[in-house]
């Protein structure tokens, strides 16, 4: 995810980063991770500032991102590592 990572920290800018990847079974994969995620127990959580920074999203980004992008981010960059 290194040179293809959202261009801003935002929710809007990370959906619209999403939407402009056409595959749809990445799309049915974050939503089951971020699913998964939501429904955990917050001292469960893994930690997704430290996930989105080791799959290449500038810290910078990372650290202004809510806990939706961050899920959103987490969840393509695992499907991609797949």
């Amino acid at each position: 995810m290194q040179d293809n990572h959202p261009t801003s920290h935002t929710d809007t800018k990370v959906t619209q980063w999403l939407d402009n990847i056409k595959d749809k079974k990445l799309h049915t994969y974050v939503k089951k991770v971020v699913t998964m995620l939501t429904t955990m127990n917050k001292k469960d959580r893994p930690n997704l500032i430290e996930t989105a920074i080791r799959y290449g999203v500038p810290m910078d980004k990372v650290q202004q991102m809510s806990y939706k992008s961050l899920s959103h981010v987490v969840a393509a960059g695992a499907y991609f590592a797949i």
